[in-house]
């Protein structure tokens, strides 16, 4: 182009076209068109038959023409208008003659012919309309400073590619990985392959842009018709001639010139969207002369054109390359106020640029806010498809037709069901489940179809899927991940199918849930990691069928197997919303009084238990009771099993008397169903053995769990985990003894079994390290039951999660050891962050949250911050008397804390009648012998003992206890000695005059009594919730 209009053509920004023959017609339409119309065509020289001869498609001058405008104007933004009507019978212009075929190019229909598609009957005229709608969109682009790039008159343009992206974003490592690929190499190739959608085109284009300046760039379209007019454009670059050309020979000639070595100046090629292996042009490839860059879906369409290692697999954008890009395209910055939005909207999109790019578009056109985009992208699976579908108008495409996240996949999975039928079905299966670590072993199993059952049909299958990118795998695991948006287009692909074909079976939903339902619940390696990876896919298929409105007993199997599962994992929430709709699913299913609706009655009512919510749980529980008995009778093995369950919830309520009655009616039956030496006998023996030792009753107690632990040994053998249950239970009670060296002895000797028969890393292993840690504790040793502690925490934390209740427990007992230690500090913090965790867990009103509250209280207590302390204490009790009721054994215990910290501030009125009332209920509901009244006693009488004139009192009440506590224990037992050690003070004050050395020492003497307490309920709570979200008998 002369040299006086290089300011013409820096000066222009965009190009309107309105039915431009660009590409020609054909002569015979033409001809008709001038005769009818009786014009006298003047093009260059030569007659009206020249002239035509000139438009027809594929003339010279027209494609010189074409290819000379691409390599000046090619980087300039350009819409072209085309008509859709014909002119006396014919169409003038077709729109393939009316595009340019360039990247930068849009294409707009308009409801016209070839004259009325550039004059207007007036401004109402829609046409009018819509051309002028376009030209004022892009000089609001122009009006934009930022929005308009200066043409570098002295960078030739490579040839075929649009221009450079502004919006393009990060990518730099895959930058590194293609000059590592192609720069080393003067005839280096490499291959950019992915998902549809993640950006290759764009990455490609960036690297152009770098590539130019040292090379000249040819950008050629893959698909056969843009391929011959890129090859042409190339010819026009380098100066080949192409009048008279045929096709074939062109090619050739561009081919030859590319592998010649002679260039002055290297060249670059890509070749985009190289998806078909079958294109026949590819064999005009060069195979030597520069550095060649495919752009592909499915990596194996160009194996035979590119050295193996060669491939770089562009997947997702990072967080922050996401974020970036999302912010570029609609105009905001970093410290916009909704950025936690856009984080959370750019993750839900999957990082995907074609999603984060139609996002952008839409909340840029409507000026709609992030929160809004989010709560209709949230809404519905139908509202994201609908999101997802619209075409938005976006600046930088390359192909003709903008793509869409639900249109991008269309090509890839049309050649994948020709290629392997079988391969489509594993993705509408897999699309089913859960998007990321679908195990192998769920794919290929015994309910799957039988074209997948055999392992090499499964590999061939899978194999064609992560050759387009649309499945990866981890090979160490064995597992495989889709990216999120391409399950819900499979979804919505599979629907459009069977909508489209009334044939078409449901099987793919159908086989899904067989699969998913036979490998969760009769899989044989049903180990913890086994559950908790199965457990996603459960859920993704229970879902989709939810949404669909689907009822089967499959689904109700696998929804009752998931909710118990989340109730083991401590997930009580959502295993009560899962066993909730499990129970409305059996009823419809089966009926009401159907024993698999009861069933899953009863572990609603163990879940509802687990959650503190005891009346709930008494009420569940109690019509389950009721319908067994009715229909199944009073010693039927599931109405003793329902028994069980209410007198585990009684037995939280502190209704002891209740439990204990029911208890002893299980085991007698059993005893007379199935005989004294039945495991469920024995199991029930040991249930009645724990009421009693909770009532207070040690001997009886005692008694019956060695006859238990003697005949389970006989029975079952020493090592059954039964009998070491026994051997734990028998500890516990030596341990309300005082007799902490046997206990021991006890707890290490299971300890080594369990070990040696379950190894190190087993559940009932963790609890016996910590039971010995708490057995170390009571005997002072704190240092050693920190260490043990500390053992268990993190054992679980790593095999387990910190979210599961055995992890939280252990960081629960850690911060009470570390706090009796001395270590106050790092008990504060680990008891606020078991704290948090328990509270976005389990809630906020939940029995163990607010034990940890009530630890963390008693800490804080212990550094002199006793108003923090009794705020929290006093916020304690509201939330227990709220959830567990006025007379809750922990809701009195809150009670003797705040009166203990009453005493601390000295207020003995408050605190004296605060432990009054808590003596006076105890004594009612427990006896007056009762362990727990027995300390409220002494804590009453240890307050009595500071103000003065009341000694006498004081000393009374602390020789109550010891008589009630000899007929109990021997005189070494440690509550013996210490409440022996209180009596004396106090006698020995009563002989002193001087009361303020009497109150010095008796502040001395406050407050182990209460450490005690906590420390042993906390103990024996932990034992009760590892048995009753076993769902079966509490041992």
């Amino acid at each position: 182009m002369p040299n006086h209009y290089d300011d013409l053509l820096c000066s222009t920004r965009h190009i309107f076209f309105l039915g431009t023959p660009h590409q020609g017609a054909g002569q015979a339409a033409f001809l008709d068109f001038l005769t009818t119309l009786q014009i006298t065509l003047k093009l260059g020289t030569g007659n009206k038959s020249s002239a035509v001869r000139e438009l027809q498609r594929w003339s010279d001058t027209l494609l010189e023409i074409t290819a000379d405008f691409s390599y000046i104007a090619g980087n300039l933004s350009i819409t072209t208008f085309f008509e859709n009507k014909t002119t006396h019978g014919v169409q003038v212009v077709k729109e393939a003659s009316a595009r340019l075929g360039l990247p930068t190019e849009k294409a707009i229909m308009l409801n016209a012919d070839h004259h009325e598609i550039c004059k207007y009957e007036n401004k109402a005229c829609a046409n009018y309309r819509a051309v002028l709608g376009r030209i004022v969109a892009e000089m609001d682009k122009l009006s934009d400073p930022g929005a308009i790039l200066e043409y570098d008159c002295s960078v030739k343009k490579p040839s075929g590619t649009t221009r450079r992206n502004a919006n393009f974003v990060g990518r730099q490592s895959f930058m590194r990985l293609l000059d590592e690929r192609l720069l080393p190499d003067a005839n280096g190739t490499a291959v950019l392959y992915g998902l549809g959608g993640v950006g290759k085109t764009q990455v490609a284009l960036e690297y152009c842009h770098k590539m130019q300046e040292n090379a000249n760039v040819f950008w050629v379209h893959a698909s056969n018709d843009k391929f011959i007019e890129d090859y042409a454009a190339i010819a026009v670059v380098v100066g080949l001639p192409i009048v008279g050309s045929e096709q074939e020979d062109l090619l050739a000639r561009v081919q030859a010139w590319l592998e010649c070595g002679s260039h002055s100046v290297p060249w670059f090629l890509v070749l985009d969207n190289a998806d078909d292996p079958e294109m026949v042009h590819f064999k005009y490839l060069p195979r030597r002369g520069g550095r060649l860059l495919f752009t592909t879906r499915f990596k194996s369409a160009v194996w035979r054109y590119t050295d193996r290692g060669n491939e770089i697999h562009l997947d997702v954008m990072k967080i922050d390359e996401a974020r970036d890009l999302f912010l570029k395209m609609t105009g905001r910055m970093t410290t916009d106020p909704e950025i936690d939005n856009i984080n959370g909207l750019i993750r839900q999109l999957g990082l995907l640029p074609i999603a984060i790019n139609q996002a952008a578009a839409y909340i840029h056109q409507n000026g709609t806010s992030i929160e809004t985009y989010l709560k209709l992208y949230s809404k519905s699976e139908a509202e994201r498809v609908s999101l997802l579908s619209k075409s938005p108008e976006m600046p930088y495409q390359t192909s003709e037709v903008p793509p869409t996240v639900m249109t991008t996949w269309k090509v890839s999975f049309d050649f994948i069901e020709k290629q392997n039928p079988h391969s489509a079905l594993l993705l509408y299966i897999m699309s089913h489940f859960h998007n990321r670590t679908i195990p192998y072993g769920l794919l290929c199993q015994r309910k799957a179809p039988e074209a997948l059952i055999n392992e090499r049909d499964m590999i061939e299958a899978i194999g064609l899927l992560k050759a387009f990118a649309l499945v990866s795998e981890s090979p160490e695991e064995r597992t495989y991940d889709l990216h999120p948006l391409v399950s819900l287009w499979a979804r919505l692909n599979l629907r459009l199918s069977q909508d489209q074909q009334s044939s078409m079976s449901t099987l793919p939903n159908e086989y899904a849930l067989k699969m998913v339902e036979y490998y969760f619940i009769h899989n044989r390696s049903k180990s913890w990691r086994f559950y908790e990876q199965a457990l996603p896919h459960a859920i993704a298929v229970i879902e989709i069928f939810d949404g669909n409105g689907i009822r089967s007993a499959k689904l109700y199997n696998l929804r009752t197997a998931v909710g118990h599962h989340l109730c083991q994992k401590g997930s009580l929430p959502r295993a009560e919303k899962m066993q909730i709709e499990a129970v409305e699913l059996a009823k419809c299913i089966f009926g009401m009084d159907n024993p698999k609706t009861l069933t899953c009655m009863k572990d609603l009512a163990v879940t509802l238990q687990g959650q503190g919510r005891l009346k709930e749980a008494a009420s569940v529980i109690t019509k389950v009771l009721k319908l067994r008995k009715d229909h199944l009778g009073e010693n039927h093995p599931d109405t003793l099993s329902s028994m069980n369950t209410l007198a585990g919830v009684l037995r939280e309520q502190g209704k002891h008397v209740e439990a204990m009655e029911i208890t002893k009616s299980i085991s007698e039956v059993r005893k007379r169903t199935l005989g004294d030496r039945h495991p469920k006998t024995l199991s029930s023996m040991s249930n009645l053995a724990i009421a009693l030792r909770e009532q207070g009753k040690l001997d009886e107690s005692k008694i019956i769990t060695l006859k238990v632990l003697g005949m389970r040994e006989q029975v079952l053998g020493e090592d059954h985990p039964d009998t070491l249950k026994s051997m734990t239970n028998l500890a516990s009670i030596l341990g309300t003894e005082g007799r902490l060296r046997e206990v021991a002895q006890i707890e290490t000797k299971v300890l080594e079994k369990r070990k040696k028969l379950l190894g190190g890393n087993h559940p009932d292993t963790l609890q016996s390290i910590r039971n010995l840690a708490g057995t170390l504790g009571d005997q002072g040793k704190f240092g050693g039951a920190v260490q043990l502690e500390r053992q268990v925490w993190k054992m679980r934390l790593k095999i387990l999660g910190e979210d599961h209740p055995d992890t939280l427990s252990s960081m629960y007992h850690l911060a009470s050891t570390l706090r009796y230690q001395g270590n106050l500090l790092e008990s504060i913090d680990m008891s606020r962050r078991v704290i948090d965790n328990q509270k976005r867990v389990l809630g906020k009103d939940h029995p163990d949250t607010l034990a940890s509250i009530s630890n963390l209280a008693g800490a804080l207590g212990s550094q002199g911050e006793l108003e923090e302390c009794i705020k929290m204490e006093e916020m304690v009790l509201k939330s227990r008397k709220k959830v567990l009721g006025e007379e809750h054994p922990d809701t009195l215990l809150s009670m003797s804390n705040i009166a203990c910290t009453l005493a601390d501030q000295h207020k003995i009125e408050e605190s004296i009648s605060m432990e009054t009332e808590v003596l006076g209920i105890r004594t009612t509901n427990f006896g007056s012998t009762h362990p727990d009244t027995l300390t409220s006693m002494v804590n009453l009488a240890k307050t009595l003992g500071n103000q003065q004139g009341k000694l006498v009192e004081a000393i009374s009440l602390l020789e109550e206890v010891v008589r009630a506590r000899s007929r109990v224990f021997d005189e070494d037992h440690p509550d013996m000695l210490s409440t022996m050690a209180e009596l004396q003070v106090l006698q020995d004050l009563m002989k002193k005059q001087d009361l303020e050395e009497a109150v010095a020492i008796s502040k001395q003497r406050a407050g182990p009594f209460r450490r005690v307490r906590l420390q042993e309920w906390s103990r024996l709570k932990e034992v009760w919730r590892r048995s009753k979200l076993s769902g079966g008998d509490l041992d």
